[in-house]
C-alpha cells in the first residue's frame, strides 16, 4: 500500500470530482492542501504566514472552518470531496490549536527548517524576543511576592490569578501557568485558583499532543512511516482520545507492518468515532495483515453499510 494520506493530490477538480455539489473553488483549495511529499505548514492550511498576529489567526480560523466544516455541506454531493473535506476541516482545528497558543506557537516556529521566508524569520525571532522579556519580568513579580506575608499574600495571589487571566487572553498559556501555580502557593485554599489551573493543565497537555501531531503529519507527508509513528504514538501519550493519533498510528503501522498494533489502534479509533470511513477500513487492512480474512469482511460490510459509496472498501471486500 502506497504511504500517504488518503488523497489524490494530483486530481483536477474537473477530470475527478464526478457527480458533486461543491463549488470549483472549494474543490481546487481542498486539492491545494493535499500534496504527499511537501510538508504544508500551519499557516498555508489557515491561508496566513508566520507574520500573523493572534487576531489574523482567529480570524482566519473561523473563515475557515465555517467554509470546510462538513455540516457546511451536509446533504449535498459531495463524492471524492468527502474524506478530502473532514481531512481539511481537522487539520484547519490542528492548526489553530498550536498557533493561538503562544507556547505551542514559539515551539512549532523554531521546527520549521524550511519554506520560510526572511520576513517571517524576522517576526519569529521578534516574537521571541518579546516572550522571553516578558517571561522574565514575570519571573521578577513571583519572586517579589513570594517575600509578602499575611494578608498581603492572599492580595499577591489575587493579583497573580489576574495576571494569569490576561495572559492567558493573549494566548501566553506557559506564563498563565506559571502565575497560577505561584498564586496556589500563595494561597492554596483558594479553590478558584486550583480550578484554573487543572484547566490550563489539560489545555496544555492537549496543546502537547497537537504538536507532536504537527511532526507526525509532516513526517508522513514526507513518507517517513517509522517517524510518524513514533510521533503518533507520542500524540497518543498525550491525549489517548485522539481519534487523529490514532488513525495516524494505525496508519504508519499498517505502512511498516506492524498489524498488531494498527489493529488495536484502529479499533479504538472506530469505538471513538464509529461513523467515520477511515477507522474501519484501517482496520480491515490489518486485519487481513493478520490473515484474519473473516473479520476483514465483517468490517468491510459494516463500513459499506454506513459508507455504500466507499470505493476503497468496495474494492478490498472483492480482493478477498
Amino acid at each position: 500500500m502506497r504511504y500517504a494520506m488518503l488523497h489524490k493530490s494530483d486530481a483536477s477538480p474537473d477530470s475527478e470530482a464526478g457527480d458533486t455539489d461543491l463549488p470549483v473553488d472549494v474543490q481546487i483549495e481542498l486539492l491545494a492542501l493535499q500534496q504527499p511529499g511537501r510538508a504544508i505548514s500551519h499557516y498555508e492550511v489557515l491561508g496566513l504566514d508566520a507574520t500573523a498576529d493572534p487576531i489574523a489567526i482567529r480570524s482566519a480560523y473561523l473563515a475557515r472552518s465555517k467554509r470546510f466544516h462538513p455540516d457546511a455541506w451536509y446533504g449535498k454531493k459531495l463524492a471524492q470531496f468527502g474524506p478530502l473535506l473532514a481531512d481539511t476541516f481537522r487539520r484547519v482545528s490542528e492548526a489553530h490549536a498550536v498557533l493561538s497558543e503562544a507556547e505551542s506557537r514559539a515551539t512549532y516556529d523554531a521546527s520549521r527548517t524550511s519554506g520560510v521566508s526572511a520576513k517571517e524569520r524576522t517576526a519569529v525571532t521578534a516574537r521571541a524576543e518579546v516572550r522571553a522579556e516578558e517571561d522574565r519580568r514575570a519571573d521578577e513579580r513571583r519572586r517579589r511576592v513570594f517575600h509578602t506575608k499575611g494578608f498581603a499574600r492572599l492580595g499577591a495571589a489575587r493579583k497573580l490569578f489576574e495576571d494569569a487571566q490576561a495572559l492567558e487572553e493573549r494566548g501566553e498559556r506557559g506564563l498563565a501557568l506559571q502565575a497560577l501555580k505561584a498564586a496556589r502557593d500563595l494561597d492554596p485554599t483558594r479553590k478558584e485558583i486550583a480550578a484554573r489551573l487543572g484547566e490550563l493543565e489539560l489545555l496544555a497537555v492537549k496543546s502537547r499532543a497537537q504538536q507532536m501531531l504537527a511532526r507526525a503529519r509532516a513526517e508522513e507527508q514526507q513518507g517517513d512511516a517509522s517517524a510518524a509513528l513514533v510521533s503518533y504514538q507520542a500524540a497518543m501519550r498525550h491525549d489517548p482520545a485522539s481519534v487523529t493519533a490514532l488513525l495516524g498510528a494505525a496508519r504508519a503501522a499498517v505502512h511498516e507492518h506492524d498489524f498488531a498494533n494498527a489493529a488495536a489502534w484502529a479499533a479504538k479509533a472506530v469505538e471513538y468515532a464509529p461513523k467515520a470511513a477511515e477507522g474501519r477500513l484501517l482496520l480491515a487492512r490489518a486485519q487481513i495483515g493478520l490473515s484474519q480474512k473473516a473479520l476483514a469482511k465483517a468490517t468491510l460490510a459494516q463500513l459499506l453499510a454506513q459508507h455504500p459509496d466507499q470505493k476503497e472498501a468496495r474494492a478490498l471486500l472483492k480482493s478477498l
